[in-house]
């Protein structure tokens, strides 16, 4: 969760209710974050994603969440950890954090395209909380300028970060700077990071002001690391009938570091033991760094190809991967038996057609995502086909991005039936 509170203005709003139900909104539901916003990766030739995020804390009597938006249309936060719609880009999640003792409920929408956003927009949202043994209760928040029905103003600056540069590697201490902000929409900053096996965070406690172009050093465990810089305009807290609220609209970029590596996005190992035959070993497969397969190599989300001839490779993530296909020695994409763990759209991968499979999603383990495939019985190489190419050397003809001698075989056969082709 990201520290929202303590950042600006005491606003004082509230929505009358009875005394019946302003006091039961307010024993279970302890805090409200409403926010949309328009979100950057950094050094990507893709266009932003806008971002609808609703977050509701709560005590463990609450079993289900349902909001309406202005637009009015409503939606359900159910009591499941993690649910994702791919065609809607809709996910919801539902978690106990200790240290806070509360139920996180969230409900969050990316887009690539801004039309989403017309189901929701500025105005008043209307929550409704349901129990187990009681009757639903209901919280009105108002997601627009106080006191007013003027809209939340949206921020358009893009945030650029300095430092840590992106896809670079730091020691410890990590120090943060960006480019100073000058949207006038701007009244707060936030920036931190996680691992990217959500073992640690990093952050500022409250939002800090828009002046502000620099935060930390911070202790950073080893480790591959995202971190986000956001422009907000936020207002709160908000008193909802006796429920603290945060609204706001902002612009967010985000980008990679790693502390003590390098550490790349993917790394291929490979190696002789089938784990799938072992199911008290089935979780090797997100620590195959312990077992006894032989790393062959890695990258920073790039297509690439990596030598060694195994009966088996498995392709592991740090963060989530766009991967085409998976491609033998033959020029072949394998097409199963599959082996996965955190694999999205999984069907994309058995050709190479620019339909990708995403791999990876938190899991607490050194790796967020694998792929296992079988060595059909010839190949002495794998290429990780993936969104991201690089140019290869002169003189590469098979387009494994290596000049050897299958390169020269190809050039001499050529050479001896007189074609000639222009590589």
């Amino acid at each position: 969760m990201k520290p929202y509170q303590q950042v600006l203005l005491t606003l004082g709003l509230g929505v009358l209710f009875s005394p019946a139900v302003l006091a039961a909104a307010s024993d279970h539901v302890s805090q409200v974050l409403l926010t949309q916003g328009v979100r950057y990766e950094a050094e990507s030739d893709a266009g932003p994603w806008y971002v609808f995020t609703l977050e509701v804390d709560t005590d463990a009597t609450v079993i289900e969440i349902q909001f309406t938006t202005p637009a009015g249309h409503t939606y359900i936060i159910p009591a499941v950890p993690h649910q994702y719609d791919p065609w809607t880009g809709v996910q919801t999640s539902w978690e106990y954090f200790e240290d806070d003792d509360v139920w996180e409920w969230e409900y969050e929408i990316a887009s690539e395209y801004i039309d989403p956003f017309e189901y929701y927009g500025d105005g008043d949202y209307l929550i409704t909380v349901f129990y187990a043994w009681s009757e639903p209760d209901q919280i009105t928040v108002p997601f627009r300028i106080a006191g007013t029905d003027d809209p939340l103003p949206q921020p358009t600056q893009v945030p650029l970060a300095i430092e840590p540069v992106h896809n670079t590697d730091v020691a410890s201490p990590v120090a943060f700077a960006w480019q100073p902000c000058t949207d006038p929409a701007v009244n707060a900053i936030w920036v931190g990071a996680e691992r990217t096996d959500m073992s640690d965070e990093v952050g500022v406690d409250w939002l800090i002001g828009p002046d502000q172009t620099q935060w930390g050093p911070a202790a950073c465990s080893a480790g591959r690391w995202q971190a986000e810089l956001t422009f907000y305009h936020a207002q709160g807290p908000i008193d909802a009938q006796g429920v603290e609220c945060w609204v706001g609209k902002y612009t967010e970029t985000e980008w990679s570091f790693s502390v003590g590596g390098p550490f790349p996005i993917y790394e291929v190992w490979a190696g002789h033991t089938d784990y799938v035959q072992e199911p008290e070993n089935w979780n090797i497969h997100y620590n195959i760094h312990e077992s006894d397969y032989v790393r062959l190599g890695g990258s920073d989300g790039y297509t690439a190809t990596f030598k060694g001839s195994y009966p088996y490779y498995i392709l592991v993530v740090r963060e989530p991967l766009l991967v085409d296909c998976i491609k033998g020695s033959d020029g072949n994409c394998y097409m199963g038996p599959w082996v996965t763990g955190n694999l999205e759209d999984g069907w994309a991968l058995w050709s190479h057609d620019e339909q990708y499979a995403t791999l990876g999603a938190p899991t607490g383990s050194e790796f967020i995502g694998f792929v296992r495939v079988e060595n059909p019985g010839h190949w002495d190489a794998v290429t990780i086909v993936t969104d991201k190419a690089i140019d290869c050397p002169d003189g590469d003809v098979t387009g494994d991005c290596f000049v050897d001698l299958q390169d020269l075989a190809v050039l001499a056969a050529d050479w001896l039936t007189g074609t000639r082709i222009i590589y």
